[in-house]
């Protein structure tokens, strides 16, 4: 399959992304693959996995979990349980289909669109490297929210201090 130019994540040049309002649009680009996902089945999970003593060879899936009955939920192991949440997916492959400009076998289910005004000097100056840059969507007036997010982002940043993380929000 021939890769699409114009939806090719991360962009060549600064120019791919740069909004007709202003600022940057920096939403991925991505496009869901028909032929596979027409097919896909939910993935499942055996019970005993997930519950204590249960000895049933069932298997149920994420939506069937809802259905149980609560003398399950009592016998629950976490973190375990938690592992059944569909975004099980073959994230490798769709990062690389992403980049190539590809469709993917999984759709984002939060891929709102990020513009962002004004770009932090100390985030995305020339010749900075991160290992992680979060991009937080905010509004206008949510100062207070910002403000704990970067108090908690701070008392992170002292308990992992060789992780160099990065954090811009987009209004």
């Amino acid at each position: 399959m021939q890769a699409n130019t114009h939806c090719k994540w991360p962009p060549n040049k600064l120019e791919d992304i740069m909004s007709v309002e202003r600022g940057y649009d920096i939403t991925l680009c991505v496009m869901r693959d028909l032929k596979l996902t027409k097919n896909r089945t939910s993935k499942l999970y055996p019970l005993k996995d997930l519950f204590h003593n249960v000895t049933s060879l069932t298997s149920v899936s994420y939506g069937d979990l809802a259905e149980l009955p609560r003398s399950f939920w009592e016998k629950v192991k976490y973190p375990d349980v938690y592992h059944t949440y569909p975004q099980d997916v073959p994230m490798k492959q769709i990062v690389k289909d992403i980049k190539a400009g590809l469709p993917v076998s999984d759709m984002p289910e939060y891929n709102f669109p990020m513009r962002i005004l004004k770009t932090s000097t100390k985030v995305c100056a020339r010749d900075t490297h991160h290992d992680l840059v979060i991009v937080v969507k905010s509004g206008n007036l949510g100062w207070d929210a910002r403000t704990a997010f970067r108090a908690y982002m701070q008392r992170e940043k002292a308990r992992y201090p060789k992780l160099k993380v990065g954090v811009v929000f987009s209004l």
